[in-house]
């Protein structure tokens, strides 16, 4: 959950464009006494001969509140090295995203 709405994960791997690279995600959730928090899994195997790409995104729905000062994010990787990104939705990765 994030601003106590739950995220609605997806993913987009290079599948869309003819790779082979495959991915699987869940969303653990716990709960204590004094509060609740979840925890998504994103694991899979990227096949990069032809540039393969592998990502998992949800929507914010409603936005960041106009008050936010910050966002806490925390990882566990493997070591390699790999791309983060934030997008209002405007732009993607590579410019402006045009509509036809």
């Amino acid at each position: 959950t994030f601003l106590g709405k739950t995220m609605k994960w997806h993913r987009l791997d290079d599948g869309v464009m003819g790779g082979q690279s495959q991915t699987l995600h869940a969303v653990e959730s716990t709960e204590d006494d004094d509060s609740s928090s979840s925890v998504l899994h994103f694991s899979g195997q990227i096949n990069t001969q032809g540039g393969g790409f592998c990502s998992i995104r949800s929507p914010i729905e409603g936005g960041m509140p106009s008050d936010t000062k910050a966002l806490r994010i925390s990882f566990v990787g493997d070591g390699k090295t790999y791309k983060f990104l934030l997008s209002d939705g405007n732009k993607s990765a590579f410019g402006p995203s045009r509509r036809c």
